[in-house]
């Protein structure tokens, strides 16, 4: 059993407003020494990554500019969940409008804490199965993005590679290795 208090927060302070993210100052008085200092937390929304297999094994992906990196990156489908959805509405939702297909199934695998030392938000993968091409995508402005279908074991090579070093594909790897959902080779 901890003995551990939780901190006590006062006033907040908006640092900066974008479309995706607020930034905020937040004083803290810390419980054991009641000491008080600012901390900035940075709120964004939760999001969803999907693991996205079609009928034959085949994970869907995508390769899209990123403006942090500066550089094309192969991912996982994803996308900010809107606050009427569930994270597998949002999954639904991100996959088709990002690569025009649809899956049979979409299950929740886990949940996570992008970085608890200073974001609240919950980043949830799910599994969609049976994914097949339905319909057309519809990119956000300012998407533009290519489909790649692969097998998992033609990921495995360039995984922590410069070709791919996302770190939602890395979990993937981790993911299905844990699972022995396939022998990597």
């Amino acid at each position: 059993m901890t003995t551990l208090k939780p901190f006590r927060y006062g006033e907040r302070r908006e640092l900066a407003t974008t479309p995706i993210f607020r930034l905020q100052e937040i004083e803290a008085e810390h419980p054991r020494t009641g000491s008080l200092r600012p901390y900035v937390t940075l709120d964004a929304p939760d999001w969803v990554n999907l693991v996205a297999l079609t009928p034959e094994g085949q994970l869907v992906l995508v390769r899209q500019w990123r403006h942090g990196t500066r550089r094309f990156e192969l991912e996982l489908p994803a996308g900010a969940i809107e606050p009427d959805e569930t994270p597998e509405q949002a999954a639904a939702r991100e996959l088709l409008e990002e690569t025009g297909y649809s899956a049979a199934s979409i299950v929740r695998l886990g949940e996570v804490a992008p970085n608890a030392a200073f974001q609240g938000n919950r980043c949830y993968t799910v599994l969609a199965e049976g994914c097949r091409r339905t319909g057309e995508t519809a990119f956000d402005e300012g998407e533009d993005i290519e489909i790649v279908l692969c097998s998992p074991a033609e990921l495995r090579p360039q995984v922590g590679d410069t070709v791919i070093n996302s770190m939602v594909i890395c979990g993937l790897y981790w993911w299905f290795e844990r699972q022995g959902r396939v022998a990597w080779p």
